[in-house]
């Protein structure tokens, strides 16, 4: 009776793309991470642009900051209680609206800073939503061998954003 081998460094490293939840998840945090990244960039831009001092600039972004720090802990014990994909879609619309919104506006008009400290914030409401929403999610669709692995994965994709 012959003993099979057992699976390789390589065989493990590829064992959770092999799912179809989780690679649709990579594929949608990804993308939604790339667009979120890129938001404080296109904002500064589009700031300053239209005319406003850096201090409009600084509301601005603390604006889209602030719901992060003060909603993080409640949106991790709803997150905890929720279903955990629905939040995040939720928080992406969110996102998403705000976001279109906002260059919307910019593009056209000069939004009124009340406004566009309005929408970012909205934007940040998101961000402390779906962040707590996306790290449970992580566990339910790798394997407690893979978490290493796929955590690594996913804080570099983050970083390389």
């Amino acid at each position: 009776m012959t003993q099979q081998p057992g699976p390789t460094d390589a065989d493990r490293g590829r064992r959770f793309w092999q799912t179809r939840n989780f690679i649709l998840f990579f594929v949608a945090t990804s993308a939604s991470t790339l667009g979120s990244a890129k938001v404080s960039v296109a904002l500064t831009f589009a700031v300053l642009s239209h005319g406003h001092p850096a201090s409009i600039l600084g509301l601005v972004l603390a604006a889209q900051a602030a719901p992060v720090v003060v909603l993080m802990v409640p949106a991790g014990a709803i997150a905890d209680r929720w279903v955990r994909r629905s939040l995040m879609v939720g928080a992406d619309l969110l996102r998403c609206a705000s976001q279109g919104l906002t260059a919307i506006l910019m593009a056209g008009a000069h939004p009124s800073v009340a406004v566009l400290i309005g929408l970012v914030t909205l934007v940040g409401v998101g961000n402390a939503f779906y962040g707590p929403a996306e790290s449970g999610l992580i566990p339910v669709l790798a394997r407690p061998e893979d978490l290493r692995r796929v955590n690594s994965l996913l804080r570099a994709r983050s970083e390389s954003f």
